[in-house]
């Protein structure tokens, strides 16, 4: 699979919250979320769709935190504006929220990324 639901928590100071999508497209990185507010989830505020290529994306990491309570998905830019107008997106990185019940496709998700990038270079010498 290569689509692995997200959501972020604390946008603007808690009042507003996130849930998307990230997936690999080809040899591109998406990065899709609906924010909403956090009070009620009914009135939508903004939707982002923000892409960059793989080239781009220097490296992506799956941490469980306090013994597998939650997890994290931490992608790393190769440039600091990579993930630029992304929300709680800094110094090149974006750190994504995954519910429990995705862990096993957030870990197939982080082996297809690194199976792409360690054939990218055969494909660029082609």
């Amino acid at each position: 699979m290569n689509t692995v639901p997200f959501f972020i928590a604390d946008i603007w100071q808690g009042l507003l919250k996130g849930h998307g999508l990230v997936n690999l497209q080809d040899h591109t990185f998406r990065l899709e979320i609906q924010i909403v507010d956090s009070l009620t989830g009914l009135l939508k505020i903004k939707h982002l769709v923000h892409e960059a290529p793989l080239a781009e994306v220097a490296s992506i990491t799956m941490r469980s935190y306090l013994g597998g309570l939650y997890t994290v998905l931490s992608v790393q830019g190769t440039r600091m504006d990579v993930f630029a107008g992304f929300p709680r997106a800094r110094g090149g990185r974006c750190r994504l929220r995954i519910a429990r019940r995705d862990r096993q496709s957030c870990a197939a998700f982080v082996e297809r990324f690194a199976t792409l990038k360690a054939s990218a270079p055969q494909l660029a010498a082609a």
